[in-house]
């Protein structure tokens, strides 16, 4: 395939912007590509040429199996060698439909991540204005220009009559960055059980109908308990006694299930085998990448295969004894609602798949001890404030998310950021886990990272950084990281983003994770770090300590690291591909040098052999 750009005027008569590609089709092992050409000439240039196999598409793209595009060889190879590294989330994939479908190949998702696209602020309590009054129930909506790497005060809004709805945004000011009390001001503000209904670990089915309740009772509360108030109420009540019955129903199956299931483990299905959209042949050998995320998957079963139908049935049979004798206010909801006998057989089982326990969905003993202490003999009536406590504990203190708006020629692509508990917008992907802090920080610094940038900014086409983009991208996993990596990463992750009180809770949480990283002497162990100053030329060194430490987490070489910072500085001004191009402009107008190379490499050098290329 022959990829050509217009900007040269290979066509006088046809406008610049148009692109085109001349395509061959036929059987062959590998595909041959020449992208973003701008002259006939280049489609020789052997520079530009590269080859792509179809488990080199499966590779880089294992999701969408789609073609990646790149300037000149060079990208190619390199980003292959960076593909050794498994992919942020690579998705189930599913064989036939309807009541045939079954899963060929589970979702394999090492940090267990839910990506949050869009806070929908048409049907969220949004509001223009907060008084110090309504703070106690209402969070900031942050948007993705608010934010940059390491960094969650890069912009506020500031009064301007000027502009639509009398506000603009600036840049935060560095007097204001010093300030650890400085927090930004947004445009919007949000009811905080919209953000808990959407952040908090539990099944979604459970979040919507207490958010429901909650609303129906503030109607209640604001009109009087007139008949209609009344009666929306208790449906609501009810509803949400069903899903939390449904919860209960999906952890004690679950239970029930594995314990019989270690007993009589089902059989696993022989993979298929075929074309570029097939898994692996089963004895063609994986290419690294491959081989990565075939150990993650080591002992995963797919969730199609994972119980037989006789532990189904008997763990259908004993959820239901279980939730008669320990949970009768919750069994009647389900036998209200016909979730009984054959029909609960299907539920139950959707139920606990649904609720993974690896993404903190699952109840624990203690919890369903809880819930056991409020069915005594003699109650009618389930009562639902205690819930509340619940989503707020269960939420997390902070989040951890990156720019949706984005371009392949920006200084930087991936940009991410922890912020404190806010609600977001859609141009900020908020991601949610059930990893501990110390792993947010290393994945914080990873996605910010020049190696990983690199990777994104072959994939972008446009100016979103797409979901299908994201979870496609190369992202090490937690079982990639030493502790001495952690011992490395996570200091300095926590000195780039605890820089105000506001981030007061991510630190306690990441000194707790990993206590080490408190840089304080051990007798003030334990007690509130406070945030670390605002030192700009502090921050770049960290930064390209941690460019240069995850340079090495990737395999890299030097030379290779060299190549990602500047293309021309290992392949000579004429090389056919660049990179950090608008980067090293900025920094050359701004301080005279290319500043994040020069500190990158030194970086390198100080804590690697130099002589090993």
């Amino acid at each position: 395939m022959l990829d050509f750009e217009n900007r040269e005027g290979i066509f006088p008569a046809i406008d610049s912007r148009i692109k085109f590609s001349l395509m061959t089709l036929g059987a062959a092992e590998a595909a041959e590509f020449v992208c973003f050409a701008t002259q006939v000439a280049q489609a020789t240039d052997p520079r530009r040429r590269f080859t792509l196999t179809p488990d080199e598409f499966r590779l880089i793209n294992p999701n969408t199996r789609t073609c990646p595009v790149f300037r000149s060889q060079r990208d190619a190879e390199l980003t292959k060698k960076l593909y050794q590294v498994p992919v942020l989330i690579r998705e189930a994939e599913w064989v036939g439909e309807g009541k045939d479908a079954r899963c060929r190949a589970p979702e394999i998702n090492p940090l267990g991540l839910r990506i949050r696209r869009v806070f929908d602020m048409a049907k969220a309590e949004v509001v223009g204005a907060c008084s110090t009054a309504q703070r106690a129930k209402f969070l900031p909506m942050y948007e993705a220009k608010m934010i940059h790497q390491f960094d969650h005060r890069w912009a506020t809004y500031v009064d301007n009559p000027d502009k639509p709805g009398g506000l603009d945004t600036n840049d935060v000011s560095p007097a204001q960055k010093a300030d650890p009390h400085f927090t930004v001001r947004p445009r919007y503000w949000v009811d905080e059980r919209e953000v808990l209904a959407r952040i908090a670990r539990v099944p979604s089915r459970v979040a919507n109908a207490w958010l429901a309740w909650q609303q129906a009772a503030d109607a209640a509360q604001h009109n009087g308990s007139g008949s209609a108030e009344a009666t929306a109420l208790q449906e609501r009540h009810t509803a949400l006694t069903l899903a939390l019955a449904s919860w209960v129903a999906g952890a004690l199956f679950c239970t029930e299930a594995e314990r019989l299931h270690a007993t009589h483990p089902a059989p696993s299905p022989a993979p298929d085998t075929g074309s570029l959209f097939a898994e692996y042949e089963p004895n063609r050998p994986l290419a690294p990448g491959q081989q990565a995320q075939a150990a993650i998957n080591k002992g995963l079963e797919t969730d199609a295969a994972r119980w037989s139908n006789t532990t189904v049935l008997r763990a259908t049979e004993a959820t239901e004894r279980l939730l008669a004798s320990h949970h009768p206010l919750l069994a009647e909801a389900l036998k209200a609602d016909g979730t009984t006998g054959k029909k609960a057989l299907p539920l139950f089982q959707k139920w606990a798949l649904q609720d993974d326990p690896h993404q903190g969905l699952g109840l624990s003993s203690d919890e369903l001890a809880h819930l056991q202490a409020l069915q005594t003999p003699g109650t009618t009536h389930l009562a639902l404030d205690w819930l509340d406590a619940w989503m707020d504990r269960r939420s997390p203190r902070w989040l951890m998310g990156w720019r949706d708006i984005t371009n392949a020629t920006n200084e930087r692509t991936v940009i991410a950021s922890v912020v404190p508990r806010v609600g977001s917008d859609f141009t900020l992907r908020i991601s949610l886990s059930a990893f501990t802090a110390d792993m947010a920080a290393a994945l914080v610094a990873n996605l910010n990272s020049l190696a990983l940038d690199y990777v994104c900014r072959q994939k972008i086409g446009g100016t979103h950084l797409a979901d299908f983009i994201a979870k496609q991208l190369p992202v090490l996993p937690p079982d990639r990281y030493t502790p001495a990596d952690l011992a490395y990463i996570v200091p300095r992750v926590l000195e780039l983003t605890h820089t105000a009180h506001d981030m007061q809770a991510w630190a306690d949480d990441l000194l707790a994770a990993l206590p080490s990283a408190d840089p304080r002497p051990p007798e003030q162990h334990g007690t509130p770090l406070p945030p670390f100053p605002w030192n700009p030329e502090r921050r770049a060194q960290l930064r390209a300590e941690l460019d240069a430490y995850y340079a090495r987490l990737y395999g890299l070489t030097r030379d290779e690291l060299r190549y990602i910072l500047d293309p021309a500085d290992v392949m000579g001004a004429d090389y056919p591909s660049e990179t950090f191009r608008v980067l090293k402009n900025s920094e050359l107008r701004e301080f005279g040098e290319y500043r994040t190379q020069r500190l990158v490499l030194a970086a390198w050098d100080q804590m690697f052999d130099v002589s090993s290329k």
